[in-house]
């Protein structure tokens, strides 16, 4: 019997006057680019710091492999910060796997960690590593430039406070309801990470079980017959046995939708899962995105409910 993949750690709820900071373990960022979130944070009662090495870079990466290392490990063991948001994905994360100490943060503390993209390289590997669950969703650069009070920014404070549990949406009063692509209801660990990173793991001892995992998944910039290339791979390297679910985020290709070439390649590719498959949850490469846990179990009912349990 295949062992199925177990939930994280829970990080403690935030409260009015606990220190975030701002890290760049991956791609580089203009200087400035933090100002809307940081104005944001300490509008709703935080305190917020920027790390050492936030605005730096070398090519195209966030500075180097050691500041980049140093300034993450730094805020993760740091006993006086209580949440960590990234600055944007790009590139970089992977370079960074190999000399995290993970079995020192097994004995920390989970902290509230936010990231997207080529972020949830790590998000995997605290999970896998060192048992910690985090968000993927809204990242410091992209998600508060708009001086609207948007659905995606309101949501983010309800992720920071802890009070995401239950039916997953904007708030209580707009669920979400997914739309039934094929089979029926699911439960299990909800996994969401870009296509791309999930299959840059195959065969690294980063790739975590997928049995009883509901996978999320979105992609940006690749063309149709690119996703294709990934889910072939994905569903033919034997990791999905025992996949509990499959969700479909958004998939773009320039600013085209190319979200239906996903779906075509999902049911060529994983027809023979007999794995429940959904779409229309708000996630993926645009601005205004909803924040999801990252290694919570949850289930989908027969009319599209997603439940954090």
């Amino acid at each position: 019997m295949i062992q199925r993949a177990t939930t994280g750690r829970l990080p403690p709820p935030l409260s009015s006057g606990d220190r975030i900071q701002i890290i760049s373990p991956a791609g580089p960022i203009q200087v400035g680019s933090l100002s809307a979130a940081v104005e944001f944070l300490q509008n709703a009662g935080y305190q917020v710091d920027v790390s050492a090495h936030a605005y730096d870079k070398d090519g195209y990466l966030a500075g180097s492999d050691e500041s980049r290392l140093n300034d993450l490990v730094d805020a993760l063991f740091d006993e006086d910060i209580q949440a960590i948001i990234c600055s944007r994905g790009g590139y970089g994360s992977q370079r960074l796997l190999d000399a995290i100490p993970w079995e020192s943060l097994k004995n920390v503390t989970p902290k509230t960690f936010i990231g997207f993209s080529d972020i949830g390289v790590l998000q995997t590997g605290l999970w896998l590593q060192a048992g910690w669950s985090s968000f993927s969703g809204l990242q410091a650069v992209n998600g508060f430039n708009s001086i609207d009070e948007t659905e995606a920014k309101r949501y983010f404070l309800t992720i920071l406070s802890g009070h995401w549990k239950g039916r997953s949406g904007w708030s209580k009063t707009k669920p979400i309801t997914l739309a039934h692509v094929s089979h029926g209801i699911c439960e299990g660990v909800l996994y969401p990470i870009c296509l791309s990173m999930l299959v840059s793991m195959i065969g690294t001892p980063f790739f975590p079980n997928l049995s009883g995992v509901i996978l999320c998944l979105e992609d940006v910039g690749e063309a149709p017959y690119r996703i294709d290339r990934l889910f072939w791979q994905l569903a033919n390297s034997g990791c999905c046995d025992g996949l509990a679910g499959l969700i479909l985020g958004e998939f773009l290709s320039g600013e085209e939708s190319v979200v239906d070439a996903a779906l075509q390649s999902v049911a060529h590719h994983f027809g023979s899962f007999n794995v429940p498959v959904w779409r229309g949850i708000p996630y993926g490469h645009f601005e205004d995105r909803l924040t999801l846990p990252f290694a919570v179990n949850c289930h989908i009912d027969a009319d599209g409910a997603l439940y954090y349990d």
